[in-house]
Order: C-alpha cells, then sequence, then structure tokens
C-alpha cells in the first residue's frame, strides 16, 4: 500500500510574501494587505545585490504587482461569502518533492 500526504492552505491564511536574498540571506516580508513599492524591490536593502530590476533591464516588477493583487483580490472575493459555491486552497510542496 501507497500512502501520500497533502498540505493546503486557505488563500485567508496567507499574511506575507517572502523575498530572500540568494547572497546575503537576509529576509523582506511584503504583507498581502499593503500596497508595495515594487521600486523599493529593485536590489536587496542589506547586500545591493539585483532582486527585481537587472541591470540589463529585465524586470519582475509588473508580475510581481499582479501576483500581490491577485492575492488580495481573491481573499476580498472569498471573504465577502457572494462566492460560497466553491473554495479556493493553495496545495504546497512536501520537503520530498522539492529535493
Amino acid at each position: 500500500m501507497t500512502s501520500q500526504t497533502k498540505r493546503f492552505i486557505e488563500i485567508s491564511d496567507v499574511k506575507a510574501v517572502q523575498m530572500k536574498c540568494a547572497d546575503c540571506g537576509a529576509i523582506l516580508a511584503l504583507p498581502i494587505e499593503r500596497e508595495i513599492n515594487v521600486s523599493r524591490l529593485f536590489v536587496c536593502p542589506h547586500c545591493q545585490r539585483p532582486w527585481v530590476k537587472l541591470p540589463q533591464g529585465a524586470t519582475a516588477e509588473l508580475a510581481i504587482k499582479e501576483c500581490m493583487s491577485a492575492l488580495q483580490q481573491m481573499a476580498t472575493i472569498l471573504s465577502s461569502k457572494q462566492f460560497d459555491g466553491f473554495s479556493l486552497t493553495l496545495e504546497i510542496a512536501t520537503d520530498e518533492e522539492k529535493d
């Protein structure tokens, strides 16, 4: 017999999005309920390694804004109880799946 465990969280349980610097390990939490200033994320606030905007011009600014906005909108929609015909959760990878 095979057993499998899955982990899920509700959107309302998501309080922040976390960014961690690949160089120095500094961690920055971006609260979901607040609007963020993505331009402040262009570089790590501790070691100045490029984050959201690379020197060559590539940027993840719009994707981060859209992600945060989508999480906020979904939390608002679900908490309104208007759409009671479904529930929405996020499946979280297990440690074994990450390897």
